[in-house]
């Protein structure tokens, strides 16, 4: 493109561009031009980024343009065809047709890629230099696209002149990205198709880079060292690359001088061996090596994969992100410089579970400064051994010339102090800062800063200290003061409890700063400043510093004013521990002004009322939380509303009844300058007094109970309708944008249902709150999906599930009897609710009738029954409920469950949740897993539906009795025979649910313990929910502090037991007593056993019997196949398995592994082997040492029925042809990987496993390395099949000692192609086989091409049966269209689109009529029904 502008200055981060395309015709636009003249103008108004006509006063003429900005009546329109902006009244503004924008705009805009300036350059000389890029013609890749087709766009030449030239910096494209999305607030991806409109020569190597990475690969040089910081220590550090908050890299700042030098040294080396050396041979790299990057420098870095087109990916080790680089620029490591330590350190910031948005706002701000290059303080928090990441919080940015201590460097688990603790600085607690930043600028003169001769004691806080927030959820009510009034849109309010505290509060901090200094050290943010507004000190956050002043907020008052940095101290410790007082509010979503042209501008009469209505309130104001959003650059916001207690009027239906102001509509809610982050509270107009049938949906305790009204059954039915038509929309691909945190999570009835979504500790789960019937699950993040922005009624419909309290029940103690008295009479039942009070937390306590039982007089009654003997009842201790209480969340709790790597075989045996077995990730349970109460305690899932059912979570089962066979624990010095004081409470198996599996059931399973092929352990797949949950409640801090140690055992007995490895706690059953002290339990979810000190061992809770026990002691029907135990175990090991039962007792079961039975698999190989060693024998050769079976490889894992995306590998006719999953493009760049650094000696294959189905290491000539194969035939020539690539290769019989064995890393990795047949269709002709034509048309359609693959059946156990999609089109249906193929099913054919009935009858009426008959059935059912998959649609037959 030519360049025709470029806008910057020393403040901004990004160059700004236009450009014209040069391959635009002037005369299209002169045509269009004078068609614009012509065309009847029409006055419309318009929003911003819509398209329209503007007339230029000047020289009225008419122009097309996009609105930019609009204030009231006035609109600034950008001109696509000439890149200035016309600011104009609703008058000179013109809708238009579609026609008129056919033409692409005529000025390309954007912002240069992957290049920041740097402040130190000299701004004329910059001047000078990008004037001279104007009119200049420029090549450039597109990174990414912002919208309106605003371009990120990587022009080499000019982001070399300006690294060359000192005016800029390099900075890789996945930091640049993520920096952008910082800047704009817009979420980004890579570009990887072409921009429309626009011709682009792809960057080379591009197409061949795998999808971002997420910085995937450094784990592959860990055993190099890096620095090791201790958590709870602070460090300074330069952000060198990153992704997203999640992961980001980062440098010691004192390391930049070594860097330096160890560039210059690389660049001596590398640019002399590049003179002399004239061979074009690639050199031997090893496993580190010396790259040239972008910027012109040399680097130390890490090949990832083999060169393609000439470029080749590399990590740079020392600053953590990726580039494609060519060959050429690419040499060996000097050997003195593969000891240097590696620099680099991945980190991911703490915040990220945080509910405070004021917190994650300002770590954002922090590392956005540090992406900008600037030097952070950086707190290290944790560190993770598995994934080698480090948690930080960020403390503040600090002087870029800081000079440090030499970090200490080592291996990640040497013990050794940091450079903090060199210094002797503690560590700092808690976050930083937990107060929402912003708000309202104050320009006041600064009255200065008296002298005080009396300040003559200083004092130097020890470490950084940080602000609380307050708790503020939706449905507090409360007391306010409101403070800080500048228009409903935002107002500051402070709690009026907390008045005096805060008073108090202030007359200390007077007194303390007006006798002494403390200096604010560099970098911190909370501080006290000296306010110009009244001249008191007050506590405050620095926004931001410029020269000698700092714009910083008044926590406690909402106030943003600008000051003198010399009013501002460090804040004591001692003055922290109240929470910032002051919080925003806004009325926007409840109310909009009346004028509609004033677009969201209050009027100023507007405001004066709202001020007028508060100073009436005086002190009788309260405030009525109703959801909350983020609003943009600004953070959290409350949407409340305010009402006077003395004439109970709301301020929003006193500015109504003004006339000033009318209920908010959609699109005032819709506003896509905030994003809501809760759902919206509604009371319903419930007060005390009010009588209301309801429906109880969800019993959390004996106290606290979530209810539907009945009244609402109406809203609850069309909100479930909008909630189905979204997740059908869902199931197609689409760039919505999305709110997050407010979801719909697929329950175990398969149906949607929204939610409140927060992190837990497994990445691949999220729990989940049903706002509209109170329960909570933990469903994989698969089966939740982020509501649309768009969809406004999922978004502003009140929750439906309100929190009711039975009054006058005790809440101090929790008794599990009463709760579960509670599920069985009231739980999914219409009761009567009797309103008697309402708390400040939202809730309301209620009195409930079932009929003529009073519920809350029952559930006393019960309490009493069981208080005298506490013994037999399960109790915890709870506190009692505040005015204002803290919400509870995921990540809060003291013990978790820890989340691990599947275990090595020896080390199965652990009862651990295991929550990273492939993709079969054992997620949390629901808090409504209910059983009802069947004869047979059958389980069965109930979903959060408002339907009346009979609940019962347990059989019923008394307590257990001592007999003769109990064990005495001694649990005093003195051996005295201890009280019996638990025997009540002691359970056996027989009190668990029954588990549903019969005779002839055929599930999916995992395996979890392994001793022998004749006996082992099988969980069922859909029980990994209910298992990773019940594993995480017992662990909670709350519930094991109130566990009471068994003090009498006897053999059978259930317990709770702590399993040494992990220190969690897991339902365990006694089998035997190993001494006087310890017992053998059996983790009965499990199946291993283990020896546990009597310490440990823990009476089990009533509520730990409302789940059955999840692992089934199984045998193989069959264990012929099997050589030895072994080779069973690295059969099923890890592996998702469908599992027949066939005969009960010790469940005797078949498994199935893809798609074919376990033992017939094995015993296939087995046959092969025998036969081998048969001809071998006969043959008088020396016998066969290895008896291993033959090694295989896994097929890929696959979604069956559900779109995935992929390409095509290998492309031979429509039943043969291989595609790759993008979803498995990592583990072919794994395989790539551990394919070049194969050790120099491999074990070759043994003559026995040189037969049909063994796979293999077979050097390829073709492919010039060594690739995976598997054995397809063998006679004089054998024939393999290359997995990975999805053709074939040859090699004479007498060459198979050639053959290597796999190494254990590359067997545990699937196949990376998956051969296909092509569903539906046949060739035509008689010979049924495909013409060349076809062939080659087949090939073209899936050449190149991002497809849609849907498979549908294996076959023959290697081959899928799969639709395919290229461009959105049924490659089945292009064949069928184009000549080369027949439907094998004339249904299929209108599956696949409209379709004339000529294609499958030809001109035949009768043949056509005789159809329609016989298929009548199954073609109205396929007219009116729209299926889940995405490749039905509607369909309509043309006759």
């Amino acid at each position: 493109m030519k360049i025709t502008h470029i806008d910057w200055n020393s403040e901004a981060t990004l160059i700004h561009f236009q450009g014209q395309y040069l391959t635009i015709c002037d005369l299209d636009y002169n045509i269009l031009q004078g068609e614009i003249q012509s065309t009847p103008k029409t006055k419309a108004a318009v929003d911003i980024g819509e398209f329209c006509l503007v007339e230029d006063l000047a020289s009225a003429r008419w122009y097309r343009g996009r609105v930019q900005n609009r204030k009231v009546d006035l609109f600034d329109i950008f001109l696509v065809d000439h890149g200035n902006i016309l600011s104009v009244d609703i008058a000179h503004v013109s809708s238009c047709s579609n026609d008129l924008f056919i033409l692409p705009a005529k000025i390309v805009c954007g912002f240069l890629a992957n290049v920041l300036l740097l402040e130190s350059c000299s701004h004329s000389v910059m001047e000078e230099y990008f004037s001279s890029l104007i009119g200049r013609n420029v090549t450039g890749y597109i990174q990414a696209l912002l919208p309106h087709k605003i371009l990120l766009l990587e022009a080499p030449d000019i982001n070399n002149d300006l690294v060359r030239h000192g005016f800029g910096r390099h900075v890789d494209t996945h930091t640049f990205i993520f920096l952008v999305e910082m800047l704009t607030e817009v979420p980004l991806n890579q570009n990887i198709q072409p921009v429309p409109d626009l011709l682009i020569e792809k960057q080379r190597g591009h197409e061949f880079c795998f999808k971002p990475s997420g910085l995937q690969g450094y784990e592959n040089i860990l055993p190099r060292c890096r620095p090791v910081l201790s958590c709870g220590t602070c460090a300074k550090v330069r952000v060198t690359a990153a992704v997203n908050p999640r992961l980001f890299y980062c440098q010691m700042a004192n390391m930049k001088t070594d860097l330096c030098e160890m560039s210059k040294k690389l660049a001596a080396v590398c640019e002399h061996r590049t003179k002399v050396c004239s061979q074009t041979t690639p050199e031997n790299l090893g496993l580190l090596c010396s790259v040239k990057s972008k910027d012109g420098k040399w680097y130390r870095g890490f090949v990832q994969c083999l060169p393609i087109n000439s470029h080749i990916r590399v990590l740079f080790i020392d600053y953590g992100f990726f580039e494609s680089v060519k060959v050429e620029n690419v040499h060996k490591l000097p050997p003195d410089l593969y000891s240097t330590p590696i620099v680099a350190f991945p980190c991911s910031l703490s915040c990220l579970g945080d509910q405070d948005e004021t917190v994650r706002t300002q770590q954002l701000s922090l590392l956005k400064t540090g992406l900008l290059g600037g030097v952070l303080d950086m707190e290290i928090s944790s560190f993770d051994e598995e994934q080698h990441l480090y948690t930080v919080t960020l403390v503040g940015a600090g002087d870029n010339n800081v000079k440090e201590p030499q970090p200490i460097i080592g291996l990640p688990r040497r013990e050794e102090e940091s450079v903090s603790e060199k210094e002797e600085l503690p560590p700092k607690g808690g976050y930083f800062v937990a107060t929402d930043i912003g708000g309202n600028t104050e320009q006041s003169e600064d009255k200065g800063r008296e002298e005080d001769t009396c300040k003559n004691e200083i004092k130097v806080p020890q470490a950084p200290v940080s602000f609380k927030a307050l708790c503020i959820k939706p449905g507090f009510e409360f007391a306010v003061n409101c403070i800080n009034i500048s228009s409903p849109t935002e107002f500051w309010c402070q709690p009026q409890g907390n008045v005096p505290a805060l008073e108090e509060l202030m007359d200390k901090i007077q007194q303390y700063y007006s006798t002494n200094t403390a200096p604010l050290q560099s970098g911190v943010a909370c501080c006290v400043a000296k306010s110009p507004l009244d001249g008191r000190w007050h506590r405050a956050f620095i926004i931001e510093k410029q020269k000698n002043h700092a714009r910083v907020m008044l926590i406690d008052y909402g106030f943003t004013v600008q000051i003198k940095e010399e009013n501002l101290e460090a804040i004591l410790q001692e003055y922290v521990h109240l929470e910032g007082q002051a919080f925003r509010c806004s009325l926007s979503n409840l109310i909009e002004p009346t004028d509609s042209k004033s677009c969201g501008s209050w009027s100023p009469e507007l405001c004066n009322a709202m001020k007028k209505f508060v100073l009436d309130s005086n002190s009788g104001l309260r405030c009525k939380v109703v959801s909350q959003m983020n609003m943009r650059h600004k953070g959290l916001c409350n949407v409340v509303d305010l009402y006077n207690t003395r004439t109970q009027q709301s301020v929003t239906n006193r500015l109504m009844e003004l006339g000033l102001a009318r209920e908010a509509t959609v699109a005032t809610k819709q506003l896509p300058t905030v994003s809501p982050e809760t759902f919206v509270y509604s009371s319903y107009d419930l007060s005390p007094g009010n009588e209301e049938q309801v429906y109880v949906t969800h019993v959390s305790s004996q106290r606290d109970v979530y209810c539907q009204l009945a009244r609402n059954t109406e809203i609850i039915d069309q909100l479930e309708k909008k909630i189905f038509e979204e997740s059908e929309k869902m199931t197609q691909a689409s760039a919505r944008a999305v709110v997050r945190k407010l979801c719909l999570a697929k329950y175990f009835d398969g149906k949607w249902y929204r939610g409140l979504a927060h992190p837990v500790q497994s990445p691949l789960h999220l729990s989940v709150f049903f706002v509209d019937y109170g329960n909570k699950s933990i469903p994989e993040k698969t089966n939740v999906a982020f509501i649309p922005r768009d969809a406004a009624d999922l978004l502003h419909t009140p929750m439906q599930a309100l929190r009711c309290c039975l009054a006058s029940v005790p809440k101090e103690e929790l008794y599990a009897d009463v709760k579960e008295w509670l599920d069985k009479e009231i739980l999914n039942k219409q009761v009567k609710a009797v309103v008697l009070g309402k708390s400040e937390d939202g809730s309301f306590d209620v009195a409930l009738h079932a009929g003529d039982v009073n519920i809350n007089e029952k559930v006393n009654e019960l309490i009493l029954s069981l208080s005298p003997k506490q013994k037999a009842a399960v109790t915890f201790s709870k506190g009692t409920r505040t005015k204002t209480p803290r919400a509870l969340h995921m990540g809060t709790t003291e013990t978790t469950v820890k989340c691990k790597r599947p275990a090595e075989r020896k080390s199965l045996n652990r009862p651990t949740s295991n929550p990273c077995r492939g993709t079969q990730v054992r997620n949390a349970l629901p808090k409504k897993r209910e059983y009802t109460n069947t004869a047979h305690g059958e389980a069965q899932n109930q979903k959060p539906k408002d339907k009346p059912h009979n609940v019962n979570k347990t059989k019923g089962c008394s307590p257990v009795k001592p007999l003769g066979n109990t064990v005495q624990l001694d649990t005093n010095t003195k051996s005295e025979r201890p009280q019996n004081t638990n025997i009540a409470e002691m359970h056996q198996l027989s009190c668990l649910p029954d588990k549903k599996v019969s005779v002839g059931l055929r599930t999916k399973c995992f395996t979890s313990h392994i001793d022998s092929v004749d006996r082992f352990f099988l969980q069922v797949s859909e029980d990994e929910p209910a298992i990773l949950k019940m594993a995480e409640d017992l662990n909670l801090s709350v519930f094991r502090n109130s566990l009471k140690t068994a003090t009498s055992l006897r053999i059978n007995d259930l317990v709770l037991a702590v399993y040494e490895e992990d220190g969690a706690l897991y339902r365990s059953l006694v089998k035997d007593h190993e001494g006087s002290a310890c017992f053998v339990v059996e983790f009965i979810d499990y199946g291993n056993s283990a020896v546990v000190g009597k310490e440990k061992i823990y009476l089990m809770p009533k509520e730990c019997l409302s789940q059955p026990r999840f692992s089934f002691s199984c045998c193989l029907s069959d264990t012929s196949a099997f050589e030895n135990d072994a080779s069973f175990t690295d059969a099923v090991t890890e592996k998702p398995l469908m599992v027949d039962f066939v005969s009960e007792n010790i469940w005797m079961v078949e498994i199935v592994v893809n798609g074919l039975f376990l033992i017939r698999q094995m015993a296939s190989l087995q046959r092969n082997k025998e036969t081998i060693t048969s001809n071998a024998e006969t043959q008088n050769e020396e016998p066969i040492s290895d008896t291993s079976l033959p090694q295989q490889l896994a097929l890929a894992p696959i979604d069956i029925d559900k779109v995935n995306l992929g390409f095509a590998a290998a492309v031979t006719t429509p039943f043969e042809f291989c595609v790759v999953l993008e979803d498995l493009l990592l583990t072919m760049n794994r395989v790539s990987v551990l394919l070049d650094e194969l050790p120099g000696r491999t074990s070759p294959l043994a003559e026995a496993h040189l037969v049909p189905g063994a796979c293999c290491l077979f050097k390829s000539d073709s492919k010039n390395k060594w690739c995976r194969t598997e054995i397809v035939h063998v006679d004089t020539t054998v024939v393999l099949y290359l997995v990975d690539y999805g053709h074939y290769e040859g090699m004479p019989r007498e060459d198979g000692p050639k053959l290597q064995r796999l190494p254990e890393a590359l067997i545990e990795l699937p196949r990376v192609t998956c051969p296909c047949i092509l569903r539906g269709v046949k060739p035509v002709g008689e010979d049924g086989q495909w013409s060349d034509e076809a062939a080659v048309f087949f090939q073209r359609r899936l050449y190149r091409k991002h497809l849609q693959i849907f498979f549908r059946e294996l076959v023959s156990n290697t081959h899928w049966k799969v639709d395919v999609l290229a461009d959105g089109v049924h490659v089945a249906k292009e064949l069928v269209d184009a000549g080369h193929a027949d439907y094998i099913d004339v249904m299929l054919g209108l599956r696949y689109g409209s379709i004339s009935v000529h294609v499958f009858f030809g001109s035949s009426f009768q043949s056509a009529v005789y159809f329609f008959i016989h298929n009548y059935f199954e073609i109205i059912s396929m007219l009116t029904t729209r299926t889940a998959t995405k490749d039905y649609f509607p369909y309509q037959l043309i006759c």
